[in-house]
């Protein structure tokens, strides 16, 4: 039954990680929000650039979104997670995410030098 109390009670959601203007690389992100939502959770839905990737019914209500390896690097996408309560009512939070350059963040390890030949047992002459 919708009420004055229940609209009153409207949910809010925050998203905590990852931050805003974050250089994500593809693949799975994990992110985390924290609600309130005095009229109980009914789902939480996870999107990028408005396509639906994820949602739970279940607490935490962590999401878990993929980013597509088609996504092109240096290109700036909106995350956006979005609570509805048991009534119905719902609100969003957004950031805008940044695609890494995968070759950015890869750690130069220098090479390894080839192993040494062993020495020879038998004397040369």
């Amino acid at each position: 039954v919708h009420t004055a109390e229940n609209a009153k009670n409207a949910p809010s959601i925050v998203i905590t990680s990852p931050a805003a203007q974050s250089s994500l690389s593809p693949g799975n992100l994990k992110v985390d929000i924290a609600i309130k939502a005095p009229n109980g959770i009914a789902t939480v839905e996870y999107f990028i650039d408005d396509n639906k990737k994820f949602f739970t019914g279940t607490a935490p209500f962590t999401g878990h979104v993929q980013i597509s390896k088609s996504l092109k690097p240096g290109t700036t996408h909106l995350l956006v997670a979005k609570v509805i309560d048991k009534f119905g009512y719902s609100s969003q939070a957004a950031i805008e995410i940044k695609i890494a350059d995968a070759n950015a963040d890869e750690e130069k390890t220098p090479p390894i030098p080839p192993a040494a030949e062993p020495a020879s047992s038998t004397p040369t002459i």
